[in-house]
């Protein structure tokens, strides 16, 4: 019998693996700042908290500063994704900028719980500018490692060549999470649970170097410098449009579907990125739960999303897309309910967050894993790049205002508690507009197979 010829996909498993590195390298240095930098802005900020600024603005400052990232990729992601698709070098299109972007964030990751040594306003504002630094050279990185994997994978195979790079992203994450009790082991869990988180932060720096030094030596990056000749290059002065409601629909009951999905994205986009940003601070201030064990919480919780993503997008499938959000939002709502109680608890409060952080984690992905096909079976076979613009802008604008809203409103009552009061609030109102929603599935095969491509798109920007 003749062996079976195994087909040729077009590329290496190995190289897409190695090339998803880069994805890791990103997310280790997001999930660390995510879980730190307010600790670090709060206790350095705190100092001048009755001496020149009041409570109230200090908070707010905390989440201004932490949503600084959110403002840069608004404007930098489009730009900087642009110009590499026109970029030559020995290296092709996009390693370039990882292999320049990377170490340069290291050394401005590290220098951001150092500038907490330095007293006094001059402190703030130097570790303020490397916090700025920092996520400018990171979004000079960010977009072209996601197109690595376009670049690699035939189209054909791109759905495998994301489930990669996104297992990739998620067990960089848990590891970034697990640094600070990894770290605790090593002796330096009193100066992390003292507020000095350096060891962190050199912690995540030295994986992304030897991520991205494994990316340069293991794989055989084309040098695309001859090309350069036939490219047309980038119209001066042309603009590129994210949505337009116009070109979508002219129809009065889709307009307020949109709307109210639209909404619903901001809801919970921003409800999860607001608690993100004072997860560390309501665990630390009001359960008296170190940063490290903290971090170690968040990190464990996070395998929940992983567990129940498979199962969410069956459900969605089956059931229907508005039933698997609704599901989602009641057991994130009673989630947040439990939390808000549990600095009433002497005892077992840490055992708790954990369980309750996992079903949150578990079940926020119910929605989060549902809400975009929504938005393109409302928005229409037609018009998916429109509504995937719609999806991307939407959530960067909920990631930029809500944090700092909350900080505002956590500093004038005085508790970190309060972040699952706001957080409940914004879920119901999530729940009274997906209930809105008339159309909320595809019309047929072929359009669901085309949310699937959308979605995949969304997903690489």
């Amino acid at each position: 019998m003749a062996k079976k010829q195994k087909k040729d996909k077009g590329y290496k498993t190995s190289s897409l693996i190695i090339a998803s590195f880069g994805y890791g390298a990103a997310q280790i240095f997001n999930f660390i700042y995510q879980q730190f930098a307010p600790l670090i802005l709060d206790a350095k900020l705190s100092n001048l908290e009755s001496v020149v600024l009041p409570g109230t603005i200090v908070s707010g400052l905390t989440g201004l500063i932490m949503s600084i990232d959110n403002i840069l990729a608004l404007f930098m992601a489009p730009i900087i994704g642009q110009r590499s698709d026109h970029t030559y070098s020995r290296y092709g299109k996009r390693f370039i900028y990882l292999l320049v972007g990377i170490p340069v964030c290291c050394v401005l990751f590290v220098l951001i719980p150092l500038m907490v040594k330095v007293p006094g306003i001059p402190g703030i504002v130097i570790m303020s500018l490397a916090i700025v630094l920092f996520n400018i050279f990171y979004f000079v990185w960010r977009t072209p490692c996601h197109a690595i994997m376009a670049d690699i994978v035939p189209e054909e195979y791109q759905s495998d060549g994301n489930a990669v790079f996104n297992i990739a992203g998620a067990v960089a994450a848990i590891l970034a999470l697990l640094g600070a009790g990894l770290l605790g082991k090593m002796g330096f869990g009193d100066a992390i649970n003292s507020g000095d988180y350096t060891s962190i932060f050199v912690y995540g720096s030295i994986i992304a170097l030897i991520l991205v030094l494994v990316m340069r030596f293991m794989i055989r990056w084309p040098d695309n410098r001859a090309d350069k000749v036939n490219d047309t290059g980038i119209v001066k002065g042309e603009k590129q449009k994210l949505f337009n409601l116009d070109e979508i629909t002219d129809d009065e009951e889709t307009r307020k579907d949109l709307l109210f999905v639209i909404l619903l994205l901001f809801c919970v986009a921003g409800a999860s990125d607001a608690y993100g940003t004072y997860y560390s601070l309501f665990a630390t201030k009001e359960l008296g739960i170190s940063a490290s064990r903290a971090s170690s919480i968040n990190a464990i919780a996070t395998f929940g999303a992983v567990l129940f993503a498979v199962p969410a997008g069956i459900l969605g499938r089956k059931k229907g897309r508005k039933f698997a959000v609704t599901l989602g939002l009641i057991v994130c709502i009673l989630a947040h309910i439990v939390m808000f109680m549990l600095p009433k608890f002497a005892m077992g409060n840490e055992m708790l967050l954990m369980l309750t952080m996992f079903i949150w984690d578990g079940f926020f992905v119910f929605v989060n894993i549902n809400v975009l096909p929504i938005l393109l079976s409302v928005g229409g076979e037609s018009h998916f790049g429109s509504s995937v613009g719609l999806y991307n802008t939407s959530k960067t604008v909920a990631a930029i205002v809500l944090p700092t809203v909350f900080g505002l409103l956590i500093g004038s009552i005085g508790s970190y508690s309060t972040v699952h009061v706001l957080c409940i609030i914004l879920y119901i109102i999530g729940f009274v507009l997906v209930s809105r929603i008339r159309k909320t599935e595809a019309a047929s095969e072929k359009a669901n197979a085309r949310i699937e491509e959308a979605m995949k798109e969304a997903d690489d920007d």
